[in-house]
């Protein structure tokens, strides 16, 4: 998920996709912008699914849709690394 002002800048016409809701910890319902966005990990070319928060408050969230599927994830707290190696 990337905040609305944000969108923009990597590349995410918001007109161009349909709207819902979600809802996180708060539990209130948020506007969000069902995308996608190209990525690039290691030398793998990506396009996953991305809401776009309709608020600039929103921080980036980086979620599982696409990507797990895709890769091993090792979260190496001693290191201070996220490793990813591609299934």
């Amino acid at each position: 998920m990337v905040p609305f002002g944000m969108a923009a800048d990597l590349g995410i016409d918001v007109s161009r996709y349909p709207t819902g809701e979600c809802s996180g910890i708060e539990g209130r319902p948020l506007v969000v912008y069902h995308a996608h966005i190209a990525i690039r990990v290691g030398g793998v070319d990506l396009s996953l699914p991305c809401l776009v928060s309709g608020s600039d408050a929103t921080p980036f969230l980086l979620g599982r849709a696409g990507l797990f599927s895709r890769f091993n994830i090792l979260f190496d707290n001693q290191r201070q690394r996220i490793i990813l190696t591609e299934i």
